[in-house]
């Protein structure tokens, strides 16, 4: 295999990925003149009950850009390394596809690539924006690093970061990395093909796992302060779905808001009246807590309604706002649309347990 180092766009790609968040990176590379070679992708397979066999979002793309294709069932098939090995291609860009073994990370001259949507070390695993989310950080971003047979471990060439919002959801914060770990990879791999960019082994002491989520992990964490399930409710938007239990239903809890700083007057104020706190199923004569300035009468799993916003007791005597829910078989309405004709009362959400 030839050693000669080629000029940016003359980079001779292996591209390996599988779903929509692979799809800008491959396109980038196309446009910048990377000469893409060979797309791999899982099989297609059924995407709804009963539906036709759909190929993957990046095998869509690479079928629309005139790219050739190969289904790959196991990677461990030795057909499989050959097939990339008389490529005699100089590098394998991988995202979201899986774990390779040591064969096909050396079929290529400089090896294999990967974008993983975090700044590694930190959330090594499947969901690292799930758990990113999850966790209230304020910032994360794209790493793009040298891959080897442990997960997500491999030594690191460059990363970029990118901001979380406040009430941003993981599908949010997903559609950013999207476009910027495709500007990262084509700035970087030129640089690092002309022997620019030294790789930087990772620091094991900072390592943090973010393992795939599942549909209960979305059960609200009532027992936890507001802040707390505000970001799990974020974490698991839009999948696997953040939701309660409500009267023996699945409710999915499809938005939720944290009061702000300039509403907490109005909010405890009105909480006091004899209108609005009666509205809230609290009596007047309820104490206002100091520290957080949330009515001492509040209650993980109740609800109350203040200004036509439905809010939901959480831990500590916290509130969260429900802005948007959907019960099962029906559309989505706003919290304060459900709680029409309620009696909130006697109306109590289950979430998990403590």
């Amino acid at each position: 295999m030839t050693t000669e180092r080629p000029s940016s766009t003359a980079l001779r790609v292996i591209f390996m990925g599988s779903p929509e968040f692979a799809v800008p990176s491959l396109e980038a590379l196309v446009r910048e003149g990377f000469d893409v070679c060979l797309v791999c992708t899982p099989p297609d397979k059924r995407r709804s009950r009963g539906g036709d066999p759909e190929p993957t979002a990046v095998k869509k793309k690479a079928i629309e850009l005139g790219l050739p294709t190969l289904d790959v069932e196991d990677v461990k098939d030795p057909a499989f390394c050959e097939t990339l090995t008389s490529l005699n291609a100089d590098v394998s860009v991988v995202v979201a596809f899986r774990l390779l073994p040591k064969a096909i990370l050396d079929a290529t001259r400089l090896g294999a690539v990967n974008i993983h949507a975090s700044l590694l070390p930190a959330y090594r695993g499947a969901a690292p924006i799930h758990h990113a989310v999850l966790n209230g950080e304020k910032q994360t971003g794209c790493t793009l690093f040298v891959l080897n047979q442990a997960m997500d471990a491999g030594q690191i060439l460059a990363q970029q970061t990118s901001p979380i919002h406040p009430n941003d959801t993981t599908g949010d914060v997903y559609e950013r990395l999207q476009t910027v770990g495709a500007k990262l990879l084509i700035e970087t791999l030129p640089a690092w093909n002309r022997g620019e960019i030294h790789p930087i082994t990772q620091d094991e002491r900072r390592a943090t796992p973010a393992p795939k989520v599942f549909s209960v992990d979305g059960c609200l964490r009532l027992h936890e302060t507001a802040a707390q399930v505000h970001n799990q409710a974020r974490a698991m938007t839009p999948t696997p779905g953040a939701w309660i239990k409500l009267e023996g239903e699945k409710v999915k809890i499809l938005q939720t808001r944290l009061l702000e700083l300039r509403e907490l007057q109005s909010f405890t104020q009105d909480v006091k009246g004899d209108v609005h706190g009666a509205e809230l199923g609290m009596q007047p004569s309820d104490q206002l807590k100091a520290e957080s300035g949330m009515p001492a009468g509040v209650q993980p799993g109740s609800f109350y309604v203040w200004g036509k916003r439905l809010f939901l007791g959480c831990a500590e005597q916290s509130v969260v706002e429900i802005v948007t829910l959907q019960q099962p078989g029906k559309t989505a309405i706003s919290g304060y649309e459900f709680s029409l004709g309620k009696d909130l009362a006697t109306l109590h959400a289950e979430g998990a347990e403590a």
